[in-house]
């Protein structure tokens, strides 16, 4: 009754640790069990699945500036390719837990050419996930 917070231990083999941090940041998550042992008896009191899904960063445009809007509560490492109007520039950025980052394009020549530009990005949790995506500007 009332409010309390408790520390629980985890249990994982080492061979499961990594994978099992690795899909608390996909959508399915990993199942977790409450479990104790009371008057000889194994109990499981609760099982449900936990998942930390990230994001993906929201991009704006300002001028020959581009912002990376990180909204996840884990730092990210984010590395790719910007293609915008037949150019393609290379980018890297580490951004800060709910926070953002700038991309500066030097040597952007706008009005080249017509069309849509897109971003190519690989997100890093460093350590644990890996993911590719596509952003259209």
């Amino acid at each position: 009754p009332g409010a309390k917070e408790e520390v629980l231990p985890v249990r994982l083999t080492p061979q499961s640790a990594l994978s099992t941090a690795q899909a608390l940041f996909t959508r399915e998550g990993v199942e977790v069990a409450l479990e104790g042992r009371t008057l000889g008896q194994n109990l499981t009191f609760f099982r449900t699945r936990v998942a930390f899904p990230l994001e993906p960063p929201r991009v704006r445009r300002a001028g020959v500036n581009f912002f990376l809007e990180n909204p996840n509560p884990l730092p990210l490492r984010v590395e790719g390719k910007l293609v915008l109007m037949g150019q393609t520039f290379q980018v890297a950025a580490d951004l800060p837990a709910r926070g953002e980052g700038r991309l500066q394009v030097v040597g952007f020549r706008p009005g080249l050419d017509r069309g849509t530009g897109r971003l190519e990005l690989t997100l890093e949790v460093p350590g644990f996930f890996r993911q590719t995506l596509v952003l259209a500007l």
